[in-house]
């Protein structure tokens, strides 16, 4: 695991989804997921070395790891922790809020613009339709409580079962937005 880039890559996410009204714990979770995964399936690795883990509202960062570097990120002030009435007053949001500007140079161009891609199309899900799209990876379906989700089955998909068109939809966006920020050309 690379700590300075999971460092730098939570302050990075905390600041580009600071207006965001969704945007709280499940979200950042979900979009470290859909960042590493993503960079791990076009360039062979992953961009913070999280192991991911399965819990009940889908993959997270294994808290073993991720706890520790949110912890220190509060301690010496680079995040905030902050907690707010969401959807009507129906539930309290846990949302990280950055202090400080992160550093990307630490960030190779591929790994800012897929993590920038899957940004983008974040933006436009609660965390509740973030949850639910990786709920329909095969990883997160087969894997135990707290078992880590291998990198290596995030496309699979179970033969039987065809995907459901917002995982079509949201992998659409995701490729659509790499391919524009790579001049890819089909």
């Amino acid at each position: 695991m690379n700590k300075e880039k999971a460092k730098e890559l939570i302050l990075y996410i905390s600041a580009k989804m600071d207006r965001e009204q969704n945007y709280g714990a499940i979200s950042l979770n979900k979009i470290l997921y859909f960042a590493d995964n993503i960079h791990y399936l076009y360039h062979g690795h992953s961009i913070t070395g999280f192991d991911y883990v399965r819990q009940e509202l889908g993959p997270t960062p294994n808290p073993k790891q991720f706890l520790p570097i949110v912890e220190t990120l509060v301690f010496i002030g680079d995040v905030e922790q902050v907690e707010r009435k969401a959807m009507g007053g129906y539930y309290t949001q846990k949302r990280l809020q950055a202090t400080r500007q992160a550093d990307t140079s630490v960030f190779s161009e591929s790994e800012i613009k897929v993590i920038d891609s899957v940004i983008e199309v974040a933006k436009g899900h609660t965390a509740t339709e973030l949850s639910d799209l990786t709920h329909d990876l095969v990883g997160w379906k087969v894997a135990g409580h707290m078992e880590v989700i291998p990198y290596s089955v995030f496309c699979f998909r179970p033969k039987h079962t065809p995907p459901s068109k917002e995982v079509i939809d949201w992998a659409m966006n995701v490729v659509s937005e790499y391919k524009k920020s790579n001049d890819v050309r089909p």
